[in-house]
């Protein structure tokens, strides 16, 4: 049912995808009108949905989500990031009662974000280095 959605959405999936009780927590980036476009495909749909934060950029910490900002500065200010780390992973995921491995991803796609931004000047777009593989 999920993927059937999304493919009518024309939105390309972001993981992870949470499931819980039969809900989905999931993540999009698209322009504007892609949003519109997929409002209008939700409102038509008879499945209840929660938009739960709509970020727009323009800015760096417009980049990221609620939850990606949030990882992100505590990791920052638990000196995640310092060399050498005053905080490993395992204690940030602690510190914020999430699973180390769902850590690991949220730092990942926000450290991508900012990679992308700075090293290509996109905000929002999807970048896809053409010499990556899958």
């Amino acid at each position: 049912m999920l993927y059937g959605f999304v493919e009518e959405s024309a939105f390309p999936l972001e993981f992870p995808i949470a499931v819980e009780n039969g809900r989905y927590e999931l993540d999009f980036t698209g322009t504007r009108a892609e949003f519109d476009r997929f409002q209008a495909i939700l409102d038509a749909t008879e499945y209840p949905y929660e938009l739960q934060s709509l970020v727009e950029s323009g800015t760096l910490a417009a980049l990221f989500t609620d939850r990606q900002r949030e990882l992100l500065g505590t990791a920052l200010r638990e000196g995640y990031f310092d060399v050498p780390r005053n905080c490993t992973l395992a204690e940030l995921a602690t510190n914020l009662g999430i699973d180390k491995s769902t850590a690991s991803g949220i730092l990942r796609r926000g450290e991508r974000r900012i990679l992308v931004q700075a090293l290509t000047g996109a905000t929002g777009e999807r970048f896809r280095d053409p010499n990556r593989r899958g």
